[in-house]
């Protein structure tokens, strides 16, 4: 059986100041940003993060953490979304494979292996839970009486 290839990360004595991340966008990339000083000792690969990503705010799966300064200005974390990681290295391992295989970006890839329970949208400001917009409810699995008017 093959082993799995340790992840590249920070050494074990030292915290983490940048992660990388993989992103649900349309390239196939990860983004590096800078963890903010609450966020190092706690940042994990596998882990979700809300990152800033243009003008909106993204949920990504970090796959790196290092002490590597990358060239230009960085941008910081947001918020850890998960205490523990989402994916451990296995389902990491599988992600960057189906992601490789299916010619797929893999941020994508690993958005649709994350589970959806915990996934929020960011809407003005406002963290949404998705069981809002996909709940199913007695109403909705009937049609609606009829009433006729005589």
């Amino acid at each position: 059986m093959m082993s799995a290839a340790p992840l590249p990360s920070a050494r074990p004595n030292e915290q983490p100041e940048y992660c990388d991340v993989s992103l649900p966008v349309p390239m196939d990339q990860a983004f590096t940003y800078k963890l903010p000083l609450t966020l190092r000792h706690r940042v994990a690969v596998g882990c979700r993060v809300l990152v800033p990503f243009g003008s909106r705010q993204l949920t990504g799966v970090v796959i790196a953490t290092h002490n590597h300064p990358p060239v230009g200005k960085m941008r910081e974390a947001l918020q850890l979304l998960d205490e523990e990681p989402a994916l451990d290295e296995v389902l990491l391992k599988l992600g960057k494979w189906v992601a490789s295989y299916y010619c797929a970006p893999l941020g994508e890839t690993l958005r649709a292996m994350t589970p959806l329970g915990n996934f929020y949208l960011v809407l003005r400001n406002k963290k949404i839970p998705r069981s809002r917009f996909f709940g199913c409810s007695n109403r909705s699995r009937s049609p609606p009486p009829i009433s006729i008017r005589r």
